[in-house]
């Protein structure tokens, strides 16, 4: 035959009373002060969240474009075309001048679809600059397309 003390069937009575009591509560409706206690909900159990983040782009264009002057300083030393005061104006756009029998050449490099310095995507059918020629001056600025490109690479990154 078994034997338990005293103390232990009231512990174990006391114990599976206050479990029964806490159990019941979840089944009937009872207005017991500390059995009333809510759990806060953050905003997002809530369904009262919403973020959104987009990305700066100004400062990446302009970094593009100064890697841009670097790279066309650089390549047309390379190609022997002679230019000359070439800069960004206005944070978008890459303007130098270029002699007056080698427009043409200098020309054919931008436009070329296997160009180097002004790559041509496929999929838009469009050069990353769009190319603006006035006197001797050439003037890129980003297109259209070369702006989805760099905000494409953008939000990859981040």
């Amino acid at each position: 035959m078994l034997y338990f003390s005293k103390i232990r069937i009231i512990l174990i009575s006391l114990f599976t009373l206050t479990f029964v009591c806490l159990t019941l509560a979840n089944f009937i409706k009872a207005d017991n002060a500390w059995l009333d206690k809510k759990i806060n909900l953050g905003l997002d159990l809530q369904g009262g969240s919403y973020l959104l983040l987009e990305i700066d782009n100004q400062p990446v264009i302009i970094q593009k474009l100064q890697n841009t002057v670097s790279f066309l300083r650089k390549y047309l030393k390379d190609k022997k075309i002679y230019f000359k005061n070439l800069k960004i104006e206005n944070d978008k756009t890459i303007i130098f001048d270029i002699e007056n029998d080698q427009i043409e050449q200098t020309k054919l490099l931008f436009e070329d679809e296997n160009s180097n310095i002004n790559p041509y995507y496929v999929k838009f059918k469009s050069h990353k600059f769009d190319l603006t020629i006035l006197n001797n001056q050439f003037r890129l600025n980003l297109s259209k397309h070369g702006l989805i490109e760099i905000k494409n690479s953008s939000l990859a990154q981040a």
